[in-house]
């Protein structure tokens, strides 16, 4: 599901130049729709924009609830969600995510109790689109970390998408999906209807392992960009 929070408005003045997001959107309703059909016991949230841990180390969120805006550069601070996290689902993926060897840690916001785990607009233009089910499927959020070489703060270390998509990080975070399958499939939760939601790019794309990143846009004179190519929507329907 693409998290750039101009797809929940298309249409609007920043975004009339481009009419292909409508079908964006609108595959974004339906494959919701989709979901919300099957009424499922829980969702798994990916997000690449969460809380980040270096070396690579996959995040699981821990508090019981969750919030947050979509505000992004200056906008769409009104779009808001909050969510109910499942605890006791999210310990058994972070232990089968230990056993199998994965880099994965526990992530706690404000020393836990009633306290929220903050989301950002990566994690709330997703979950926007299932709002109407946030009170009723309990939602596990993993966030993705980044790979060797990158360091926070230090301006000389590769940009954060250069690390992800480093191949060490690919092959860390493919791990993690085989094991967050085998997880969903398990004998524990035979009886549950899991899902995984994706939080993915809208219109930039990787270069390739340790490639600079390329975006796929070009600047305009306002200091803004101009996406060249967005998300596909047979990517979300098919």
């Amino acid at each position: 599901m693409p998290h750039a929070p101009m797809v929940l408005s298309p249409g609007d003045d920043q975004t009339a130049h481009l009419p292909e997001l409508h079908e964006v959107h609108e595959a974004c309703l339906s494959l919701a729709d989709q979901i919300r059909q099957r009424r499922p016991h829980a969702i798994v949230l990916v997000t690449p924009h969460g809380l980040t841990v270096e070396q690579g180390i996959t995040g699981v969120y821990m508090n019981s609830w969750a919030r947050g805006s979509a505000e992004w550069s200056g906008g769409f601070s009104r779009v808001q969600v909050q969510a109910e996290l499942d605890v006791l689902a999210s310990r058994a993926l972070l232990k089968a995510l230990k056993d199998a060897g994965c880099r994965a840690r526990g992530v706690e916001f404000f020393g836990g109790g009633h306290a929220a785990a903050q989301l950002g607009w990566a994690e709330v233009v997703p979950l926007w689109f299932l709002d109407d089910i946030l009170g009723i499927s309990r939602f596990i959020v993993v966030s993705q970390g980044v790979g060797e070489g990158f360091a926070f703060g230090e301006t000389h270390c590769m940009t954060r998408a250069e690390a992800q998509s480093m191949l060490s990080s690919v092959t860390e975070m493919t791990k993690v999906g085989q094991v967050l399958s085998d997880w969903a499939e398990s004998g524990e939760n035979k009886e549950k209807r899991i899902f995984v939601l994706v939080s993915a790019a809208l219109s930039h794309s990787h270069g390739g392992h340790g490639g600079r990143l390329n975006r796929n846009r070009h600047e305009l004179d306002d200091g803004s960009w101009e996406p060249e190519q967005l998300l596909s929507p047979r990517y979300l329907s098919e």
